[in-house]
C-alpha cells in the first residue's frame, strides 16, 4: 500500500510540475532587466545566457508579461493611429494593446535575428455579430 501511495504521489507532483514549469533562470533575467526604451539593448540584455532562441523568445515574453499591460482605455478609442500602437509608445506607457504587443515583440525577435511575424486577421468576440481587428 504504501508504495501504491508513493507512486501515486510521484505521478501526481510530476504531473502538476510539468504544467507549471518556469525557467526560473529566465524569469530572474526578464525581472532584472533595465528600464530602458532601447528595444535592440532590452533584447539584447534579455537574450544574454540563453542557450537557444526557443529561449530567448520564453524570456522575451516573461518580460512583456511582467512590464507591460493591456490598455482599455485605447482598445475603447474609435480610431488608433500607428503611434498609439508603436513600441516606443508601448515602452513609455507601459501598455498597450494587441497591435502594439505584436509589434514589442516583433522588434525584439529582429533585434536578435530571430525568425518572427507579426499575423494580423478579425477576431469574433463573445458571439458578437461585429468582428474586431486583432494581431
Amino acid at each position: 500500500m504504501k508504495k501504491l501511495f508513493f507512486l501515486f504521489f510521484i505521478f501526481f507532483y510530476s504531473s502538476i510540475y510539468a504544467q507549471i514549469q518556469v525557467d526560473s533562470l529566465r524569469f530572474k533575467r526578464a525581472q532584472k532587466a533595465p528600464k530602458t526604451f532601447d528595444v535592440k539593448y532590452l533584447a539584447r540584455f534579455l537574450k544574454a545566457g540563453a542557450i537557444s532562441d526557443e529561449k530567448t523568445v520564453e524570456t522575451f515574453y516573461y518580460w512583456v508579461h511582467q512590464n507591460i499591460e493591456y490598455d482599455v482605455e485605447l482598445s475603447k478609442k474609435d480610431s488608433i493611429s500607428e503611434i498609439d500602437i508603436s513600441v516606443l509608445k508601448t515602452l513609455e506607457n507601459k501598455k498597450t494593446i494587441c497591435a502594439g504587443y505584436a509589434n514589442l515583440f516583433f522588434e525584439l525577435c529582429q533585434a536578435v535575428k530571430i525568425e518572427c511575424v507579426v499575423v494580423e486577421g478579425v477576431a469574433q468576440i463573445d458571439d458578437e455579430k461585429t468582428a474586431q481587428l486583432h494581431a
